[in-house]
């Protein structure tokens, strides 16, 4: 574990009050940044909200390709909780980020420290479903395969963005943004996506925390079916299936899951 992090070199988030019980510690999605799910960060009267940017992604840089890895992210997940001096953790991640919090919830180093996790279409397994028609076209290659995305990532586009004018601006605003992030390829290399997969599994199993695990009923980046099967060996997860969304529900049903979630907190 690298304990000399130097955090002024990554975009982050860290917002405090006194007296809050809780702190949420929130982990983006793959090619994302906490700030797409900046609602969240005053959304709960009783949680603190800590956030940054991994390696390559939002306005956080990278050194060098080393650090362009899930296990990388795990170890700084981890090291942001310690150099923080973080406790009563509630800890929160979408897609990617929430494989990552899968991954370290039990880390001998902050386990004590973690008292609640919530996922929002976590990374597992289950992404393989649909590896060669959705998952390896994350990183996309034209503009066909980002509307191709897009309309995995969205139960109805042209709803959440008002209309077809605006959708397009998105398509083309969203493939110039990662025609740049060619080198966040290596993550969705088959053997690494396997690899994720298999330790992702290894924390859902020894996880004896209270978790509550969001899904969108239509994904298919993360495809909800798979997922439940993956997810309730463990009775500790409590499943919301979402209708009508994909991969982004807590973005398209935003005041019914920030209800759910402020549920699960205060319980």
């Amino acid at each position: 574990m690298n304990n000399k992090i130097n955090w002024e070199k990554f975009s982050k988030c860290i917002i405090t009050y006194p007296f809050k019980k809780y702190n949420i510690v929130y982990f983006h999605a793959f090619t994302g940044s906490y700030k797409n799910k900046s609602i969240i960060a005053n959304q709960f009267e009783d949680c603190n909200f800590y956030a940054f940017d991994m390696p390559g992604h939002g306005d956080t840089k990278f050194d060098s390709n080393e650090q362009i890895s899930i296990n990388y992210f795990c170890e700084l997940g981890i090291q942001f909780i310690l150099d923080n001096d973080i406790n009563n953790v509630i800890l929160f991640g979408h897609s990617m980020g929430g494989g990552i919090v899968t991954m370290i919830a039990n880390h001998p180093l902050i386990k004590d420290r973690v008292k609640k996790i919530i996922l929002e279409c976590p990374a597992s397994l289950a992404s393989l479903v649909n590896y060669e028609t959705v998952i390896k076209k994350l990183i996309p290659d034209s503009l066909e395969e980002m509307e191709l995305i897009a309309n995995e990532l969205f139960y109805d586009p042209l709803k959440f963005f008002g209309n077809d004018k605006n959708y397009q601006k998105f398509l083309n605003l969203e493939f110039e943004r990662l025609k740049n992030k060619q080198y966040l390829k290596v993550i969705l290399d088959k053997d690494n996506q396997k690899e994720m997969g298999n330790k992702i599994n290894q924390g859902i199993i020894a996880n004896d925390k209270k978790a509550l695990l969001i899904l969108g009923e239509e994904d298919k980046i993360i495809p909800a079916k798979e997922s439940t099967e993956i997810f309730k060996v463990n009775s500790n997860y409590q499943i919301s299936i979402i209708k009508n969304t994909k991969h982004v529900p807590i973005a398209e049903k935003t005041n019914e899951l920030l209800k759910t979630i402020n549920y699960f907190i205060q319980d």
